[in-house]
């Protein structure tokens, strides 16, 4: 994604989403960028995804592909922080 994302290449930086989401969500992948954006839940994720499905669908020339990446890395990452928070043990509330 990243690697796409700063050539510049619209295609290839959806397709790296999309197999990301199957790899993250084996059962219920996204198939298109507006059904990741909805698994992203973060507005600046999704208008970030909105744009890189207006660029490829609807020819638009306009695309920042390393703006793209940074603001997708940071609800990749703010997904990393919440599902690891809730995958640690609370053990301390067991003894309280």
């Amino acid at each position: 994604m990243r690697k796409a994302c700063s050539s510049n290449t619209p295609q290839a930086a959806r397709d790296a989403l999309l197999q990301w989401s199957k790899s993250c969500h084996p059962q219920q992948p996204a198939r298109s960028l507006v059904e990741l954006a909805k698994q992203l839940d973060q507005q600046q994720a999704q208008q970030a995804l909105q744009q890189l499905d207006a660029v490829i669908y609807k020819g638009e020339q306009q695309w920042d592909g390393v703006a793209c990446w940074e603001t997708i890395e940071a609800a990749l990452k703010e997904i990393g922080n919440h599902s690891t928070k809730a995958k640690k043990p609370q053990l301390a509330e067991l003894y309280q």
